[in-house]
């Protein structure tokens, strides 16, 4: 009888510690993922650079996933962002970069401190327009000759995302 109670204490004791075990492991996966989220964009961010009216665009795109991409095409609706609006032009290639974590620590940062929208006020004729949209609702407005005028963070927002993707692609009638 005794080594019937002494196998059951033992297989008491087993079962435990693989409870106590598995227990451990969720809560790691649990820390893990929260992790990895915190390492993504909190928005989706959409900075478009182009003509008045979007028939011509520099098309710049940051996901959830921290995948930075560009295109050129045109949009039909600049009030609000979505890929059912635009039209890629195939004839010129298709950038896409991952960010790394310091970059989206600070996209992050910048996305929080850009919380108010803004809109240009001067108007200028005949110039590029910036448009950026967070979730694919405009966040903010202006035109490229004013970009000194813009709150700081925005501008470092832009100039964030212009530079990560390099030299834009040359396209005619925009300068």
């Amino acid at each position: 009888m005794n080594t019937h109670i002494l196998k059951r204490v033992l297989l008491l004791i087993l079962l435990l510690s693989t409870l106590i075990s598995c227990k451990g492991k969720q809560e790691e996966k649990a820390s893990n993922k929260k992790e990895q989220l915190e390492l993504m964009p909190n928005k989706e961010i959409t900075l478009v650079k182009t003509i008045p009216g979007g028939s011509r665009a520099h098309i710049i795109m940051l996901s959830k996933s921290g995948v930075l991409s560009y295109n050129v095409g045109s949009l039909s609706n600049l009030d609000e962002f979505s890929l059912n609006n635009v039209i890629v032009n195939d004839d010129f290639k298709e950038i896409e970069i991952n960010l790394n974590e310091d970059d989206i620590e600070l996209i992050n940062n910048l996305i929080f401190k850009n919380a108010q929208p803004y809109k240009d006020s001067v108007v200028v004729k005949d110039n590029m327009q910036y448009y950026l949209y967070f979730d694919g609702v405009k966040n903010a407005f202006g035109y490229e000759k004013n970009i000194e005028s813009y709150p700081n963070d925005l501008k470092k927002l832009i100039s964030f995302l212009l530079e990560k993707i390099g030299s834009l692609h040359k396209i005619s009638g925009m300068s």
